[in-house]
């Protein structure tokens, strides 16, 4: 059971962690974030995810009051406390308690625990579909807590029987709304958007996990158009690790099914993981 969260340096029962109304987060939606999760007692890729923490408040003006050292230890405390072996962490820095209901203070660092999540496990046999959605993200390699357009085309989404949507910009497609985007042409070389998307860290790892299995990584601008013309398609992220996509806008991705290259990158990101966990034992 999680009881505590980690409120501005200390830890605090979760019935009483609780922020001003006048927090620039409230009042304007300015604020930065991470999530990632947990296993084993222990942060998955901690490192990485603190440093883009960092990175994502630095270039919101942002300053967060410690070091990334002491965030990752505060981020243990939370686990310790709680005791669970598996969990979801939120790192979440606030505007502060703003004077004049727009001006940035000084900043609210919370550190929340949730329960572990993860995908439905019949959406790596069968794959997900998606839809184009002409848009751009501002600030794209900062995590900002700014999901307006993604929450609310969730109803379209739905209504037109797709499980997550690709934005686009000037027929350049760029990332899902909580995920990166990934697809393997017709000579198996795999081509991910690298210019104003967010450096997800699962991207990262799997474009790592790509080259030792001895994949071609092209990091680049990738024309909507190829998507269609895709031998296989995936996404990425923390909860997600290497989902396969077989459907845009109604459109079979080369078969149709799960690919076997996208499973092999799933077991590859899996095993790293688990090389990850065995590592901080």
């Amino acid at each position: 059971m999680i009881q505590y969260y980690h409120i501005n340096g200390e830890l605090t029962p979760v019935a009483e962690a609780q922020l001003h109304v006048t927090d620039l987060a409230i009042m304007r939606g300015y604020g930065v974030f991470d999530y990632f999760r947990a296993l084993g007692g222990r942060a998955l890729f901690v490192e990485d995810y603190v440093r883009r923490f960092f990175n994502s408040a630095s270039l919101l003006q942002l300053e967060v009051p410690c070091s990334q050292e002491e965030l990752k230890e505060r981020i243990q405390t939370l686990l310790d406390q709680n005791g669970e072996e598996k969990a979801g962490i939120r790192l979440i820095l606030t505007g502060g308690y703003t004077t004049d209901s727009y001006t940035p203070v000084k900043p609210n660092l919370l550190i929340l625990q949730h329960l572990y999540a993860s995908y439905p496990a019949e959406a790596y046999e069968r794959g997900i579909k998606m839809l184009t959605y002409d848009y751009r993200r501002e600030l794209p390699v900062a995590k900002t807590i700014n999901y307006v357009t993604g929450i609310r085309i969730q109803k379209w989404l739905k209504e037109n029987g797709a499980d997550a949507v690709l934005y686009y910009d000037n027929d350049t497609i760029k990332e899902s709304d909580r995920s990166n985007f990934f697809l393997i042409d017709q000579s198996g070389k795999i081509i991910t958007p690298k210019e104003e998307v967010l450096p997800g860290i699962t991207r990262m790892k799997v474009i790592e996990v790509a080259r030792e299995l001895g994949f071609t990584v092209e990091e680049r601008a990738v024309k909507l158009e190829e998507v269609f013309e895709a031998k296989e398609a995936f996404m990425t992220s923390s909860i997600k690790g290497v989902l396969p996509v077989v459907s845009m806008d109604g459109k079979a991705i080369g078969s149709g099914q799960v690919g076997e290259n996208s499973r092999q990158l799933g077991l590859g990101f899996e095993a790293l993981v688990e090389r990850y966990i065995m590592a901080k034992v």
